[in-house]
């Protein structure tokens, strides 16, 4: 009698463990047969991919610790960048479709940024025989160690190149003198100063402070951080984009004190008698060509 009481107590749990299987399984069907449940699903869903798609091309930033650019997010950037040489950071175009868009970040007293000048005075000469685009003459900050280096000063323009449209956008984000000792504070202002006045789209931003502020250079055996870090404010960049990709470079492309005493009006006349300025037209030139 106890045996047959214990296997009816036993299938009856048995039967009671199916029924609340099958119970939950007839719930499952009705809530994926359920239209609202389904349709809250397949927003949710959609809201990831367009955030996941937005922060790939820089219109939102998914990162809360920094730039993330329309190129690369900082966990994908590269582990180290060579000063003075482009690297190709994007097979996209970060402007306008089937146009070069230049951007040249500096600061008005920086000395690789006024060395600089005359590869891009001389490299847009070849096409564009206006001056206007020039707003000043002047030199580099005195006080730097390399000092008192003849530059011109850029406004943004236009010119054609090989019968493509390259538009110059240019922004100076500190003065001749640093408003404040280098520090991270001053990474920090030039970073505000850059996203307020340049206008440049917001993936090329994140794209200058991704690669200033992230990725360490090699320029020396002492430069182990990011360059911009190192220095204690955001240092001369450019960024070239096209329909063929996107180029970063940062450091110098010749040795400023090659022409450290001369004026500005005398390098005007003679900067194709630099061999650094003019083997930067050709590699500029190289870049523009590649990026179209």
């Amino acid at each position: 009698m106890s045996s047959n009481s214990n296997k009816k107590k036993k299938g009856l749990a048995d039967t009671k463990k199916v029924g609340e299987s099958e119970t939950f399984s007839s719930k499952f069907r009705n809530l994926l047969n359920n239209k609202t449940f389904m349709g809250i699903i397949t927003i949710l869903v959609a809201v990831i991919l367009i955030s996941v798609v937005l922060d790939a091309s820089g219109v939102v930033n998914l990162n809360p610790y920094g730039g993330s650019s329309g190129s690369s997010s900082s966990s994908g950037l590269p582990s180290f960048i060579k000063a003075g040489e482009f690297a190709n950071i994007s097979s996209g175009n970060l402007g306008t479709k089937n146009q070069v868009n230049i951007y040249f970040m500096s600061w008005r007293g920086c000395p690789i940024g006024a060395a600089e000048s005359w590869i891009w005075y001389q490299y847009i000469n070849q096409t564009y025989h206006s001056r206007n685009y020039i707003i000043s003459y002047h030199y580099s900050d005195p006080s730097e160690n390399i000092n008192n280096i003849p530059g011109l000063l850029f406004t943004n323009f236009s010119f054609n190149n090989n019968k493509v449209t390259v538009n110059f956008h240019v922004d100076y984000v500190y003065p001749e003198q640093f408003p404040q000792t280098p520090s991270q504070a001053l990474v920090n202002e030039g970073i505000t100063t850059l996203k307020s006045t340049s206008g440049f789209p917001s993936a090329v931003i994140n794209d200058f402070v991704d690669y200033q502020t992230y990725v360490p250079t090699d320029a020396t055996s002492t430069t182990t951080e990011p360059l911009a870090n190192f220095a204690g404010h955001l240092t001369t960049c450019i960024i070239i984009s096209g329909n063929g990709g996107t180029y970063f470079l940062e450091g110098a492309l010749y040795s400023p004190l090659t022409i450290q005493g001369n004026s500005p009006s005398y390098m005007l006349n003679n900067s194709a008698q630099y061999s650094g300025i003019t083997s930067g037209v050709s590699y500029i030139s190289q870049i523009v060509n590649d990026a179209q």
